[in-house]
């Protein structure tokens, strides 16, 4: 909510230097959101790498198009999801899309935490249960936004959530991560 008055209160400013820090502010904030969002999508971390900023420059572009009932990070997601699909899509057509299970196992050569706990999971979960998780822990993400996302009920989500954080506590007390 921050940001989203931040943003409204720089474009009626119309202050360019303004805008631009809320810009940056926007692109720190939601940058990791964006690049999982659209990894999980493309499975390719070059291409993600330009989709994320396809994405943010989509939406800073069409900021005048940000609806006030709506949540800033849903609406970049959105974006984020859209730029993706359309990309995959072109893909599709070329076969060139690798599989997210290849990429997870690709030694890293500074393999980060979040990589890490990515692998952690997968043994575990599902990958749609594994996003679950990142979008509601990891990026405090609202049952409703990761609902919107996957184009299902609230409830769906909820219990989907519910089960992964039963199998990682179970995991977690075996001692397994």
């Amino acid at each position: 909510m921050k940001l989203e008055r931040k943003l409204k209160a720089a474009l009626r400013s119309k202050d360019k230097l303004i805008i631009d820090e809320v810009y940056e502010e926007i692109y720190n904030e939601y940058y990791k959101l964006i690049y999982y969002v659209i990894l999980q999508i493309i499975k390719n971390k070059d291409e993600t790498d330009e989709l994320v900023n396809d994405t943010f420059l989509k939406a800073f572009n069409n900021i005048t198009k940000f609806q006030e009932d709506t949540s800033l990070k849903s609406w970049i997601v959105q974006i984020a999801k859209n730029t993706a699909i359309n990309k995959y899509n072109k893909n599709k057509k070329s076969n060139t899309i690798l599989d997210f299970d290849y990429i997870m196992n690709l030694e890293a050569d500074t393999p980060t935490d979040f990589d890490n706990l990515i692998k952690e999971f997968r043994q575990y979960l599902t990958i749609e249960e594994t996003n679950i998780i990142f979008f509601r822990i990891y990026y405090d993400m609202k049952l409703k936004d990761i609902a919107e996302y996957y184009e299902t009920s609230i409830n769906d989500i909820y219990q989907k959530y519910q089960k992964a954080l039963k199998i990682l506590k179970k995991h977690y007390k075996k001692g397994d991560f």
